[in-house]
């Protein structure tokens, strides 16, 4: 039986990560993966998302893509094992960052070879107030990324609405990421069960 492939998205701060992990140790055998991948070209994109490349917007967006193909490829010998795996970002991610300065539907086309190869089975968005990801940000580490900044988190969150209607027949599941971590994650496995997805 082919396995499940969840994806988590949500804003910079959100805990999208944090719940990955929660989740994936809850269900004991899910393979967590994530993007930008640990591969060649995810080491690269990791460069400029951190400032150490100075690269014009298109072509971190034709990295993001060239990177997807790749992960596509190995999450699909993953998923013909029957492995359930559940992925830190997505197209959706590309839409709604690279979305904050080139056009959302060619971000969209340059990611179409991945996404006809490969859409979710479903995701979970764990949507946060961009001034709660702001203080999360704050709190958590000693440095910030390209995208980490009030006026791009606020309008990261609109580009997400923008990303998720695209794909009209996807499974979609909103998550309260404001309520204590142990909540959100007993809240994702409740509704993934009742999806019957684990």
């Amino acid at each position: 039986m082919r396995g499940k492939f969840i994806v988590f998205e949500g804003p910079d701060g959100s805990g999208k990560t944090t719940q990955q992990k929660a989740v994936a140790s809850a269900l004991c055998s899910a393979i967590c993966e994530c993007e930008p991948t640990t591969g060649e070209i995810g080491r690269q994109i990791r460069r400029a998302l951190g400032g150490e490349v100075d690269c014009a917007p298109e072509t971190l967006a034709l990295l993001f893509a060239a990177d997807r193909c790749e992960h596509v490829r190995a999450l699909e010998k993953l998923l013909d094992e029957g492995k359930t795996v559940l992925c830190d970002r997505y197209v959706f991610s590309s839409i709604a960052y690279q979305g904050l300065e080139l056009d959302t539907a060619w971000i969209a086309e340059i990611n179409r070879r991945a996404t006809e190869r490969l859409l979710p089975d479903a995701v979970v968005y764990v949507d946060l107030p961009t001034e709660s990801c702001m203080e999360r940000i704050a709190r958590g580490r000693d440095h910030t990324e390209i995208f980490e900044t009030t006026e791009r988190i606020a309008k990261v969150r609109e580009n997400y609405e923008r990303a998720f209607a695209m794909f009209p027949s996807l499974k979609l599941i909103r998550i309260d990421g404001a309520q204590p971590p142990e909540d959100v994650t007993r809240d994702i496995l409740e509704k993934l069960r009742g999806e019957g997805l684990i």
